[in-house]
């Protein structure tokens, strides 16, 4: 995967010290590319199958926090390892395209 789009918006909005570092497209033109490097930007696209690109959520959950992988049920629903520098890793769910994130689960336990 390349670091931008035809019309640069997917580049622009990569941090620079992480990039791509996952996407899952859907069959109904709906896809996302979430990046890392400590501050995890997630990006969508709809309807044009890539041809442009959005920042749906801009350093998640205000930086210092990045989604290591993401697994999507549907264009709206998914789940996710979130990295946060404060205390480690947590499981967290999203019911609105990304957007926002609940913690389900956190470890290590203390």
């Amino acid at each position: 995967m390349t670091r931008s789009s035809p019309d640069g918006s997917l580049g622009q909005a990569l941090p620079p010290n992480g990039g791509a570092i996952g996407i899952r497209m859907f069959e109904n033109g709906t896809g996302y590319v979430w990046a890392g490097g400590g501050d995890s930007n997630y990006l969508a696209t709809t309807i044009d199958s890539g041809a442009s690109w959005d920042v749906v959520r801009d350093a998640v959950d205000g930086g210092g926090s990045e989604l290591t992988s993401t697994s999507w049920l549907d264009p709206i629903n998914a789940y996710a390892i979130r990295w946060r520098s404060s205390f480690g890793y947590d499981l967290v769910v999203s019911d609105d395209g990304g957007k926002s994130w609940s913690a389900l689960a956190r470890w290590p336990r203390k």
